[in-house]
């Protein structure tokens, strides 16, 4: 019994040993188990670290990326870069480099800076504690700031060039989209487009003549144009006048708007303003300038203009009784006065007109002729409402004389002076003409004892005005042979004779300026350079004034100092060409290797002007009229001087300059340096990849130093 109770204590002896053993075995496992699990969570940990670290130089490198470029800019006093592709560099003497253009960010650059990427420079990031070397980025900064904005162009048809979504993106040269018809499919199925690859993949070979878009990105946004600043100095630091205000408004503006229009060599400035109030207010009653007698100015309103004067006499030989069964000869002499208005305006008036004459000074040869008509004041003439572009002529008996026997029968005018002839309506005259000197002498009268009974003999003489918005000023007027009912022989030189246009309102286009006459013949507020033709020099008033929408932040628009020739002729192209606002579509502008290239033309010559080395950046569209192409233009397809700037009108509010837009593409690495010699790519612990597009005002408009920038995009690149 003894024996049998010592075995089982020693069996249960042994089970408590192997539990306790296996109890052991399991401490060791999870001891194992955590110390494992502790080291990896450790090395996640240090790996996220890492991560975090090289993501915060992502930011760094965003940062350097946006001071290189910026004091680049302002350094050099420049509204558009002078780089299409910038690489982070370093100055040390032994640089890194890297090729961090490869893979997804190239999803994101134009296909046409492929070529340009090139190697970028590592730059060191050292903890500022220790002087230690942390990490190192590097950067490559593309511009993209004179591109086409596929989220509008193309979007709707040509007209007055309003907004961007009428930019055309047919016919440029060489070619990128395949038809205008597969553009606006892609364009009216997709509503918008964020990135480069997005628009590529979607337009495929359909849209897109070389596979992938060359002269479009997917975002724009253009500062306010209210603000004038020209490098190397602001040249209209006062900001740019709004036009579209009332004539109430705008009478208030008088200094200022005198003080632009000098800055833009605008000759007679003062006149030319009371033009511009003409131009919008709702009367037809000529303003005057200050301290000038009565209308004695150049005229603007929509109103029938005295163009021809013509002065005519009749000489009527007839036989009255005698009293005695015989017959007397007698002779009646009557003098006219012929006077033709033009309405030159493209719409039809509504209000009616009169034209009156004042009783003229009669000479005659041989002097004391009994022929001598006597002078008298004929009444006005009747009513009459003008048509669009519309002569309307009235004769006057301004002189007669009763029956008479003179012996010898010749009589001739000479000498005679004509008095003020003026138009009115309402009350209120709105045209006068007070010609100074001589008439021209009519032709000597004289009969014979041939002549039968019954004869009418007379002549005529006519002078005729240059302008007729020059009329108040005789210089202005010639003899030129008689033109009744049509423009006058001379109403040449200069600009040439051009549509007349007044809106009766606030101004809608800066460019309707371009109607304003500077007070001589045939010259207007010039839009274009046309000295070489006879006009007038260009007259920058684009840069100086603004009208509807212009001093708006605005989407899809061109930069005026893009590099691309191809983004300028897009928005040239089919432009239309008409004689007023909202008039008839004569013909539009065209480009592309088939035609004259016009639109190219005019591109190329902007090209020049704006883009370094050869030209300079520019702060407004005024630089369109500075082209040769204009002028050209003119002569090649014989437009008048209206045709010319309605180009320039069509066009201009599609250019601003305050947008400059930079891709950044940018590699961060964190790293320990074990050999105090910057961070090689075997010490590299993190590396991170990302690209941001980024906007920039080129524009200090407060003056403090900073041009406002954001980050409009931001995507990290996983590969």
């Amino acid at each position: 019994m003894i024996e049998f109770h010592s075995s089982r204590r020693d069996s249960r002896d042994g089970i408590a040993l192997v539990m306790v053993l296996g109890f052991l075995a399991v401490m060791v496992i999870l001891a194992v188990s955590f110390s494992i699990s502790m080291r990896t969570e450790r090395i996640a940990s240090s790996s996220y670290v890492e991560v975090a670290r090289a993501r915060q130089f992502i930011d760094v490198a965003l940062t350097r990326a946006i001071e290189d470029y910026d004091s680049d800019l302002t350094g050099a006093n420049l509204l558009y870069p002078d780089f299409v592709v910038k690489k982070s560099t370093d100055s040390g003497g032994s640089p890194l480099s890297t090729n961090i253009f490869v893979g997804g960010v190239t999803n994101f650059v134009p296909v046409m800076f492929h070529t340009s990427a090139t190697a970028a420079h590592w730059l060191p990031i050292d903890d500022p504690d220790t002087g230690e070397a942390i990490g190192r980025f590097a950067y490559l900064i593309f511009d993209c700031s004179g591109f086409l904005d596929a989220n509008f162009a193309g979007r709707s048809n040509r007209l007055d060039g309003a907004d961007g979504y009428q930019i055309s993106v047919a016919d440029l040269y060489p070619p990128d989209v395949v038809s205008s018809n597969s553009f606006r499919t892609l364009t009216s199925t997709y509503k918008r487009f964020d990135g480069l690859r997005e628009l590529a993949l979607l337009g495929g070979a359909s849209t897109w003549s070389g596979g992938n878009p060359r002269y479009f990105y997917v975002y724009s946004r253009f500062a306010s144009n209210r603000v004038h600043n020209t490098p190397p100095t602001p040249v209209n630091s006062g900001g740019r006048i709004p036009l579209d205000v009332t004539d109430t408004v705008l009478n208030g503006l008088e200094t200022n708007v005198e003080a632009k229009l000098t800055a833009c060599g605008v000759p007679n400035p003062s006149e030319v303003f009371e033009n511009l109030l003409d131009y919008v207010d709702a009367d037809i009653i000529p303003n005057q300038p200050d301290n000038a007698t009565a209308l004695a100015s150049f005229n603007t309103e929509r109103v029938p203009m005295i163009n021809e004067i013509v002065m005519s006499n009749q000489v009527v030989y007839t036989q009255v009784p005698d009293g005695s069964g015989g017959m007397n000869n007698v002779y009646t002499h009557n003098l006219y006065v012929t006077v033709e208005t033009w309405y030159p305006f493209p719409t039809d008036s509504t209000v009616p007109f009169t034209i009156n004459v004042a009783q003229p000074t009669i000479g005659v040869i041989p002097p004391g002729s009994p022929l001598t008509p006597v002078a008298i004041a004929p009444g006005p003439s009747p009513a009459f409402t003008p048509k669009a572009f519309s002569f309307y002529t009235n004769t006057f008996l301004v002189g007669t004389v009763a029956p008479v026997n003179p012996a010898p029968v010749i009589v001739g005018i000479a000498g005679s002076t004509l008095g003020a002839i003026t138009v009115t309506t309402g009350g209120s005259t709105v045209d006068s003409v007070t010609y100074g000197p001589a008439f021209p002498n009519l032709n000597v009268v004289s009969f014979t004892p041939a002549d039968p009974v019954g004869s009418k003999k007379g002549s005529s003489e006519g002078i005729s005005v240059i302008d007729p918005r020059m009329n108040y000023n005789s210089t202005h007027w010639a003899g030129a042979g008689l033109t009744l009912g049509q423009v006058n022989l001379n109403a040449t030189g200069a600009e040439g004779p051009s549509t007349m246009f007044v809106r009766d309102g606030p101004v809608s286009n800066v460019a309707e300026l371009g109607f304003l006459s500077v007070g001589s013949p045939w010259r207007t507020i010039a839009l274009y350079n046309n000295a070489a033709g006879g006009g007038n020099p260009l007259h920058p008033v684009l840069d100086y004034f603004s009208g509807v929408d212009e001093r708006k932040i605005r989407r899809g628009l061109v930069n005026i100092n893009t590099p691309f020739p191809e983004v300028l002729t897009a928005v040239l192209n089919n432009a239309p060409i008409q004689d007023y606002p909202g008039g008839p579509v004569l013909a539009a502008l065209e480009a592309g290797a088939a035609v004259a290239q016009q639109a190219d033309e005019i591109a190329a010559n902007i090209k020049s002007l704006t883009t370094l080395p050869t030209g300079q950046n520019v702060a407004g569209s005024s630089v369109i009229g500075k082209t040769t192409g204009l002028a050209n233009l003119k002569t090649a397809l014989g437009l008048t001087d209206s045709q010319v700037e309605s180009v320039i009108a069509n066009t201009h509010r599609l250019f601003r300059y305050r947008q400059n837009l930079f891709l950044v593409v940018m590699a961060a690495q964190a790293g320990k340096d074990r050999d105090n010699n910057r961070i090689t790519d075997s010490e590299v612990t993190a590396d991170q990849r990302a690209v941001a597009l980024v906007w920039r005002d080129p524009v200090d408009e407060d003056g403090d130093g900073y041009y406002p920038t954001f980050v409009r995009f931001f995507k990290w690149i996983y590969e």
